[in-house]
């Protein structure tokens, strides 16, 4: 952990307070027009939606780290990519020891688990389980009946 990440009051939103969306813009590939979305791609839209809201908000108005590391990790998983605290941290805005918190939170309730990476045992991923990977396609699969998104 970095000298910077250590302190309480880190939020690495600060780093790009603005630039978020546009820095993270090609992990969010907007679906093109006429295509019917993937649930993937509904998933990024989703999460870009989210960086943007900071744009025209304060940020200290709206606060749901468990949604959006879960949203986070979903889209992970849909990429067959893997995520560290410290980047899930990074991707989600939040402070690293908030991240740990909820992390112990979603922990407990099934939702995530910790994977050791194959080859640096030091490195750890958080992954969706397959409960939770259940629990938010079931959300998606309430969501598409609704037609909301």
């Amino acid at each position: 952990m970095t000298a910077v990440a250590a302190r309480k009051e880190f939020n690495p939103a600060t780093l790009f307070p603005t630039a978020a969306p546009d820095v993270l813009k090609e992990h969010y590939v907007s679906t093109p027009p006429g295509s019917r979305p993937t649930r993937a791609s509904k998933v990024r839209q989703i999460l870009q939606a989210r960086l943007r809201r900071d744009q025209h908000f304060s940020s200290k108005l709206f606060s749901d780290p468990a949604w959006d590391m879960l949203l986070e990790l979903y889209a992970a998983d849909s990429g067959d990519r893997r995520l560290s605290i410290s980047r899930l941290s990074e991707r989600t805005q939040t402070a690293l020891t908030t991240t740990l918190r909820w992390i112990q939170a979603l922990e407990s309730e099934g939702l995530v688990e910790r994977a050791r990476h194959p080859l640096d045992g030091r490195q750890v991923f958080i992954v969706l389980t397959h409960s939770g990977r259940q629990a938010i396609d079931g959300y998606f699969d309430d969501i598409d009946r609704l037609s909301v998104i």
